[in-house]
């Protein structure tokens, strides 16, 4: 007796979905870091202090952290002060030159 399996070349797959553009300023789980840096690169590498309060004020990790009390302004002055950027001049700030 010869017994044949049915459809033996079908096999099952998943597809992933298209791809689908992201706001970043959506996530909660972007770090601090790279909201202040992708803030300077929205203004253009350097910019002063408040601008980039302005630029980073509407991301869900501002929401989260006003909505629990955490001072962000401080942390993005940290951030700026520990991370890859330098001061051009009192309160200008830009991503450093490697």
């Amino acid at each position: 007796m010869v017994m044949e399996k049915p459809k033996a070349w079908i096999v099952p797959v998943r597809v992933a979905n298209p791809v689908r553009e992201f706001d970043q300023r959506r996530s909660e789980r972007q770090t601090w870091r790279s909201i202040v840096l992708s803030a300077l690169e929205a203004c253009g590498g350097t910019a002063p202090l408040e601008k980039i309060y302005e630029v980073v004020a509407p991301h869900a990790r501002v929401s989260h952290a006003l909505a629990h009390d955490i001072d962000w302004q401080a942390i993005v002055r940290r951030e700026l002060q520990e991370g890859p950027f330098q001061s051009t001049e009192r309160g200008v700030w830009s991503v450093a030159s490697p």
